[in-house]
C-alpha cells in the first residue's frame, strides 16, 4: 500500500529528553495570539534561549503529503481520516503521556476549534522545516509565536540534531520571544503579502507589532521592506561586486538595522553573498572583510560552533586563495545550498 509506506516515513526519534535546554522564559497568555514565550530576565544578543529535538519527523513523501499547499490531505476525507488515525496511534505508541499532553496543548489553526483539535492540524500549524525535505514537530519551541520583526533566530543544529533558538538582539525582561516562520525573502514583503503568506502557510493572520502599524508608520515599514526586496534581487543577480557596489551592501545593512533590528540571519546572508561577489571580483581584502562580518552574524544567529559559522571561518581563511583561482566564481557549488534554509 503506497499510502501506508508513505505514512511510515513519519518517525519519532526522541527517546527520553524532550527538551535539551529551556532558557529564561515562561509560557503564558499573550492576548489574541493565545499563549507565547515571555522573557523572565534580560537576555543578551546571541544567548541560547531554547533547544529541542523533534517529537515527530516528516521525511520525503510524508513531508509532501502533510505540508504541500496542494496536498490531497486537505481535500480527500478518507485520506485525512487515515492519516489522522495513524498520527494518533503513533503518539500513543511512541510518546510518553507528558509528551502527548504537550502535543495536544499546541494550537490547531487549520482544522480544529478551541475544544476540538486534529493531529494533522497541529502538525501543519506548528511543524518547522529543518532540511530540504524534512520537517519536525517541536512541542516546546512550538510555543514561540511568529513576528515579522523577530527577536529570536531559529536554526537546525546538525551535530545535536536539535532546533535551536538564540536571541537575535538584546531582549528586555517581560518581552515576548518570537522568531520568524517566514524566510528572509518573504519577510521583505509588505504587510499584506506577509499576512497572506502566513494565512496560506500556517492558517493565522499575523498580529505582530509590525503588522499592526497603521498610517504613515505602516507605509514607512512597507517601503523599507520593498526596498530590501529590490536590493536582495539585485545582489542575487549580480556576478561581480561592481554590479552592486559596496554602497548597496551598506544600504541593505542599514535597512536591516532600522527595520529588522539587525536580524542576524539576514545579515549573514547579505555578507555571505557579498563575500562571493568579492571573490569573483578578485578582491581578497573585501572578501576577508565580508566573510568576517558573515562569521559574526552567523555566530549570533546559530552559535559560535555551528557548522555554518565554522564553514565561514574556513572561507575567510581561504579568501586570498579563492580570489587567485583561474575561475573565481559567485557560485557556492561546494557548499550544498549554504544559505538555502535562511
Amino acid at each position: 500500500d503506497p499510502e501506508t509506506s508513505t505514512r511510515q516515513e513519519v518517525g519519532s526519534p526522541r527517546t527520553k529528553v524532550p527538551l535539551a535546554y529551556k532558557g529564561p522564559y515562561r509560557v503564558s497568555n499573550v492576548g489574541v495570539k493565545g499563549r507565547g514565550a515571555i522573557a523572565t530576565r534580560r537576555i543578551a544578543q546571541g544567548e541560547l534561549v531554547a533547544s529541542e529535538s523533534p517529537l515527530l519527523v516528516f521525511e520525503g513523501k510524508a513531508s509532501e503529503v502533510m505540508f504541500d499547499s496542494d496536498s490531497k490531505i486537505t481535500k480527500d476525507k478518507d485520506m485525512f481520516v487515515s492519516w489522522e488515525q495513524s498520527l494518533r496511534d503513533m503518539l500513543e505508541e511512541r510518546c510518553s503521556p507528558e509528551e502527548q499532553q504537550a502535543f495536544w496543548d499546541l494550537a490547531d489553526t487549520e482544522f480544529g476549534r478551541e475544544q476540538v483539535k486534529t493531529a494533522i492540524g497541529i502538525c501543519r500549524t506548528n511543524a518547522l522545516s529543518f532540511d530540504q525535505d524534512r520537517a519536525g514537530l517541536f512541542p516546546q519551541i512550538g510555543r514561540f509565536n511568529h513576528s515579522c520583526t523577530p527577536n529570536v533566530a531559529s536554526s537546525w543544529d546538525l551535530d545535536g540534531e536539535m532546533q535551536v533558538l538564540r536571541a537575535s538582539c538584546d531582549i528586555d525582561e517581560g518581552t515576548e520571544l518570537c522568531f520568524s516562520y517566514l524566510s528572509h525573502m518573504d519577510l521583505c514583503g509588505t504587510s499584506l503579502k506577509r499576512k497572506a503568506s502566513l494565512l496560506a502557510g500556517f492558517g493565522f493572520e499575523c498580529s505582530c507589532g509590525t503588522c499592526l502599524l497603521v498610517g504613515a508608520e505602516r507605509e514607512q515599514s512597507d517601503s523599507a521592506r520593498e526596498r530590501l526586496a529590490t536590493l536582495n534581487k539585485v545582489i542575487q543577480k549580480a556576478e561581480f561586486l561592481k554590479d552592486v557596489g559596496t554602497g548597496v551592501v551598506r544600504e541593505v545593512s542599514q535597512l536591516l538595522d532600522n527595520e529588522l533590528r539587525g536580524y542576524p540571519p539576514a545579515k549573514a546572508l547579505l555578507y555571505g553573498s557579498a563575500f562571493w561577489l568579492a571573490v569573483a571580483s578578485r578582491l581578497p581584502k573585501k572578501a576577508e572583510s565580508f566573510a568576517e562580518s558573515a562569521v559574526k552574524a552567523t555566530a549570533v544567529a546559530e552559535g559560535p560552533k555551528s557548522w555554518r559559522t565554522e564553514r565561514l571561518r574556513e572561507l575567510r581563511s581561504r579568501a586570498r586563495e579563492l580570489c587567485s583561482r583561474p575561475k573565481a566564481t559567485t557560485q557556492q557549488a561546494g557548499d550544498g545550498g549554504f544559505f538555502a534554509d535562511m
